[in-house]
């Protein structure tokens, strides 16, 4: 199932940003492919922020299954909107 791991990376770092209180849109993705889910398996993403910025920031992301094991990761540049979210 590699066409579920890109949108959820993505879904993770923007989960990430919005915790932020922030509105953002994706402007770039990088994601490698490391080895494939498997139906049934529980996929865990981690997203962390590593670089903030006034306008742009920088999020870097792993996804795993159930038993640890690394199915990709990536890079991803979001575009900090100027609205904020109303927690």
């Amino acid at each position: 199932m590699p066409g579920l791991l890109l949108p959820l990376a993505d879904t993770a770092c923007g989960s990430a940003m919005a915790s932020h209180g922030y509105y953002a849109v994706t402007v770039n993705a990088s994601y490698n492919f490391l080895r494939s889910a498997k139906l049934g398996d529980h996929l865990v993403a981690e997203a962390r922020e590593t670089k903030p910025g006034r306008t742009l920031c920088f999020y870097e992301v792993e996804i795993r299954d159930q038993a640890g094991t690394l199915l990709g990761n990536g890079s991803f540049t979001f575009y900090k909107l100027d609205r904020e979210i109303p927690l």
